[in-house]
């Protein structure tokens, strides 16, 4: 790759991959912070802040003056989204690096190595496509979803190629029927999030809200953000049984034993199936819910 000349790093600097959850204030200097901060530690931040902006040194005076009767809520002890959100990061990676450490091989074929790097992505795109998801931005989150499946879709249609002609013209579109073969519900998968990617009626008709009165477009909700999960869900399953089918063409621990990635120590001891069953309690008569999670292996 061509390097970049310096001002152009100096302009355009990658951002950290890390999302906060609360703006601490809607001041001229936003702070982010989680929700699950300690109350104190929010009450110094917000002292640190306004101290600044009203150009008073003493951030104690500030915040023994003008903030001791402030107490930040705790957030709720048995929140659901947080530790789902960690385990499809967790699982990611952990896919991730096993991949990594089968790589390490000679010799192997080209179809081998380009479908193997493209699948190195899953990690990488899931994490933004939960960004998505954390902020209720159902449809957007579908679109990059959507991207991920044609990636594992294309990389199981090429695996086994060898000639470079034959690898170039393969099209990621066309190739949900060889990952069929693999997730059986993989076309009923790409069918619904290609609905909402296109915008078919049946799809976004689901954005637009009526009071009675007035006409109202919904860009987030809550009920957004447990179908992202849901869906994330879905394509967290899929990638497992994309990586179990490499792991196994090429004999590498532990699929060549017939073994499934969530059987790999390291996780958390619940499954994906599990996990999608605990979602589901939150709202089991959601038609989109009750559709997506009819999709995961069991």
């Amino acid at each position: 790759m061509k390097a970049l000349p310096p001002e152009v790093k100096q302009n355009f600097p990658l951002c950290l991959q890390r999302d906060f959850e609360l703006l601490l204030n809607q001041g001229a200097f936003e702070i982010g912070i989680d929700d699950d901060f300690p109350s104190e530690l929010k009450k110094r931040l917000t002292a640190a802040s306004l101290s600044y902006q009203m150009g008073n040194r003493s951030v104690d005076y500030l915040k023994k003056h003008y903030l001791s009767d402030i107490e930040y809520e705790d957030e709720h002890p048995d929140r659901f989204d947080r530790p789902l959100m960690n385990f499809i990061k967790r699982e990611a990676k952990k896919l991730s690096e096993l991949l990594v450490e089968a790589t390490h091989r000679d010799n192997s074929p080209m179809g081998e190595i380009v479908a193997e790097w493209t699948v190195m992505r899953f990690h990488y795109s899931m994490s933004l496509a939960l960004t998505c998801a954390n902020r209720g931005a159902l449809y957007e989150c579908v679109a990059l979803c959507r991207m991920i499946v044609e990636q594992l879709a294309w990389a199981v249609r090429i695996y086994k190629m060898q000639d470079a002609d034959q690898i170039r013209s393969a099209q990621a579109q066309s190739s949900i029927s060889s990952l069929k073969e693999l997730y059986g519900s993989a076309g009923k998968v790409y069918g619904w999030m290609s609905d909402h990617a296109h915008w078919a009626y049946d799809a976004h008709i689901k954005s637009f809200d009526f009071d009675g009165v007035r006409l109202g477009h919904m860009y987030a909700s809550a009920a957004y953000k447990m179908k992202s999960l849901m869906l994330s869900l879905v394509v967290l399953d899929m990638a497992q049984a994309v990586h179990e089918y490499i792991f196994k063409e090429i004999g590498f621990y532990p699929a060549a034993s017939g073994a499934k990635i969530s059987d790999v120590g390291g996780g958390s001891g619940k499954s994906v199936s599990a996990w999608a069953g605990d979602l589901m309690a939150f709202s089991s008569d959601d038609d989109d819910l009750i559709t997506l999670n009819s999709f995961i292996r069991a």
